[in-house]
């Protein structure tokens, strides 16, 4: 159930837990996809940041993204230029070897197509997790900053902007400052090798928190 917050934004806070929203993955395999990488391979996600959901096809998979900023799992590949189908119409765009990418995908009556290709951190130490950022809201700047004792993590986020850290796996409470109000966010566990996401998009639901597993270092 979501957890319903009195501005219109929805802000997934996504930790450490199987990738959701990928039906041509299983739980099973995963494991091998994030330790067997052939050289020169990439990571791929996508996010739908509308509010319809959207059918993706994708190396000659589909699978379906809810609206409000719903993130798919990764996918390896092994070339640097890419085609997708959202909703029956091909978009193009080009990645770059030994990285992880997030493709930002909007559709509605002001905006069609591939809004932004964003490179992603990833662990580069297996003792270390990295805590990431991701401001989709149209019009606001948030911050993020420790619940205990005040310290600012990221400050002033502006719309369209990422900011990502590499730290000690701990479990930490934050506050997440939005429309000078603050969200807590409560017991984010940080775990190693994983990558902790928290994303802000527009929206008429309040926010909730689910879960998903970013990928090791290359």
């Amino acid at each position: 159930m979501p957890i319903l917050f009195n501005r219109k934004y929805l802000l997934h806070a996504l930790l450490n837990a199987p990738m959701l929203f990928v039906p041509f993955l299983s739980v099973a395999n995963e494991k091998a996809l994030y330790d067997v990488v052939p050289k020169g391979a990439s990571y791929v996600r996508f996010i739908n940041v509308s509010e319809n959901m959207m059918t993706l096809k994708f190396l000659n998979k589909k699978f379906e993204l809810q609206p409000n900023c719903e993130f798919s799992n990764y996918v390896m590949v092994t070339k640097n230029k890419h085609k997708v189908i959202v909703n029956g119409k091909k978009y193009n765009f080009i990645i770059e070897p030994n990285k992880s990418f997030s493709v930002v995908i909007n559709e509605d009556k002001y905006f069609d197509g591939i809004v932004e290709v964003i490179h992603d951190a990833f662990v580069t130490q297996r003792n270390k997790a990295v805590l990431s950022v991701y401001n989709f809201d149209p019009h606001e700047t948030v911050s993020l900053k420790i619940e205990s004792n005040g310290q600012v993590i990221f400050n002033s986020i502006k719309s369209m902007q990422h900011h990502q850290i590499e730290v000690n796996p701990v479990k930490l409470s934050f506050l997440l400052e939005l429309n000078r109000k603050n969200v807590l966010l409560e017991n984010v566990k940080l775990v190693s090798e994983n990558n902790s996401n928290i994303v802000i998009c527009q929206s008429n639901e309040g926010y909730k928190v689910s879960n998903s597993r970013v990928m090791t270092k290359f």
